[in-house]
């Protein structure tokens, strides 16, 4: 009888397992398959932003700005913060003479305003604390990126519908799209803050580089003016790519830093080609610049006190110098 039992149990637990094995090799094949990555690819170019993407593009403008602007007055830290939001996509929509999307919504303001006041005064800064754990960092960047590049396709876009045969028209409100309201509030906040430190055209930023570099290198595949005689990829397909470029670069820097390895660094490397500029991401923001720099001038003026003797003989040597003249 006992053996007979151990029997029935081994082939029931045999069968637990052929039937496990089916179901999660289902389970990855369904995940796998063409259908369910390219219905995922078309939630990510076609899907809905409001209100789940674009509520994790304010927290995440939000949280980055406030490194900034720790000691400045909360109704600039407001001001720049919405504008970081929607400002280039407002730039860009004022170039084609188009209102932005955002004054069509009774929503949108609202919810950057309060997603703004929550991270910035939040109860024991609980909201901000979320931005610092590295693991929920890593999918807020990528929801980042991905509504990043719909920003820029939207500006070509527009560009393409209102300024017909205009590459550069393209190319520009695209970028302008990408990185418009970055640009401005980065220049406010230097002349506010920081104003001896590099701007973004004397250093430019990943920011500025890769959405003129990811502008142009969409434009060109998609080739909505004919301008190549061959189209090299489908529109949805172009946008996939560099969607995933950069969203990978962005997980690349959380994970490694600012000198990603290639050929993830590529627009790095074209940009250097041409510039001559290596790539300098800013370490510290502002504040914390300024308090390395005055802690450094307290160390030589320490220093410098702290050795009485090195100026009681400088200054007998200026009395000897003076008694000979």
């Amino acid at each position: 009888m006992e053996q007979q039992l151990l029997e029935i149990y081994q082939q029931t637990l045999n069968q637990i397992n052929v039937l496990a094995k089916d179901v999660l090799n289902q389970d990855f094949k369904s995940l796998t398959s063409k259908e369910s990555l390219t219905q995922l690819g078309h939630q990510m170019i076609h899907g809905p932003i409001f209100p789940y993407i674009f509520a994790i593009h304010v927290f995440f403008t939000c949280c980055r700005l406030r490194q900034h602007l720790k000691n400045q007055h909360w109704l600039f830290s407001l001001i720049m913060s919405c504008f970081a939001t929607v400002g280039g996509g407002t730039m860009a929509s004022y170039m084609v003479c188009k209102p932005p999307s955002w004054l069509y919504s009774n929503t949108q303001l609202p919810l950057m305003i309060g997603i703004w006041y929550l991270v910035n005064f939040s109860p024991f800064d609980i909201v901000y604390k979320l931005y610092t754990f590295f693991p929920l960092r890593i999918p807020i960047v990528a929801v980042e990126n991905m509504n990043r590049c719909r920003s820029m396709f939207h500006g070509m876009e527009l560009a393409v519908q209102n300024i017909p045969n205009s590459a550069v028209a393209a190319i520009l409100l695209g970028s302008v799209a990408g990185i418009g309201g970055t640009l401005v509030t980065n220049f406010v906040i230097k002349v506010v803050t920081n104003p001896q430190s590099p701007s973004e055209f004397s250093k430019p930023t990943w920011s500025l580089k890769s959405a003129f570099f990811a502008c142009v290198y969409f434009y060109f595949t998609w080739n909505p003016h004919s301008l190549l005689p061959v189209t090299l990829f489908p529109v949805d397909t172009a946008k996939l790519i560099v969607m995933g470029y950069l969203i990978a670069h962005a997980v690349a820097v959380e994970l490694v830093g600012p000198f990603t390895p290639p050929p993830i660094n590529v627009i790095e490397f074209i940009f250097f080609l041409i510039t001559r500029i290596k790539t300098e991401e800013p370490t510290l923001a502002p504040t914390e610049i300024r308090k390395s720099s005055s802690t450094s001038n307290l160390n030589s003026n320490t220093s410098s006190t702290a050795n009485p003797t090195a100026q009681t003989s400088g200054q007998k040597v200026k009395t000897k110098i003076k008694k000979e003249l």
